[in-house]
């Protein structure tokens, strides 16, 4: 493996940790996201480009994570949750963007119904998941660096906001953290091994 092997998730990290809160916040403040009632209004134009950008990185950053662990700790025991949040990240932000494509079909009511199930739905299923990975990387602590083992304590953490919905806004706060660890272990120098 050489050094540049994981350049592009690490970008990719640190680009949606930047993205990430600033488009929610972007959207809160003009396009009126009310955190309140979880209660979506449409996004447009650049909005919605941003918006699936935001997913396509998730999923790349997800992807070259789990590629990682398995290269650099042969470790294959988060295989099947990042497959299922990398899923969840199709189904949450093209879902999203199919509805809000639709909806002059599907009628205002109806397409706020749909974004708002999407939305809860979305949110505590990332929660429940984040809880896992966060749990099954702290149970190989020893065997992970410790940028992974601070990955997974704020994954853990985001975790349980995302599933109280609640404190789901936090989520802006958090994720970027976790994003910016993510990034620094993808773009550190790998630990060499000396065959004598």
């Amino acid at each position: 493996m050489n050094n540049n092997d994981y350049l592009l998730p690490g970008i990719a990290a640190l680009i949606l940790a930047l993205l990430f809160p600033s488009y929610w916040i972007i959207e809160a403040v003009i396009v009126e996201f009310d955190f309140a009632s979880l209660q979506v209004k449409h996004s447009t134009g650049v909005m919605r480009l941003v918006f699936a950008l935001t997913g396509a990185l998730a999923i790349a950053v997800y992807m070259g994570l789990k590629q990682q662990l398995i290269d650099h700790h042969n470790y294959r025991g988060v295989d099947i949750v990042l497959a299922l949040i990398i899923g969840v990240c199709v189904v949450f932000y093209g879902g999203v963007l199919v509805v809000e494509m639709l909806s002059p079909m599907l009628g205002e009511v109806n397409g706020e119904l749909i974004l708002s199930i999407i939305w809860i739905g979305g949110i505590m299923t990332f929660g429940v998941l984040d809880i896992v990975l966060g749990a099954l990387l702290l149970k190989e602590r020893r065997e992970l660096p410790g940028l992974l083992r601070g990955f997974a304590i704020v994954n853990l953490i985001m975790g349980v906001f995302e599933v109280t919905l609640i404190f789901a806004f936090l989520t802006i706060l958090i994720y970027p953290i976790a994003l910016i660890l993510l990034a620094l272990n993808f773009l550190r120098q790998p630990e060499a091994i000396e065959i004598v």
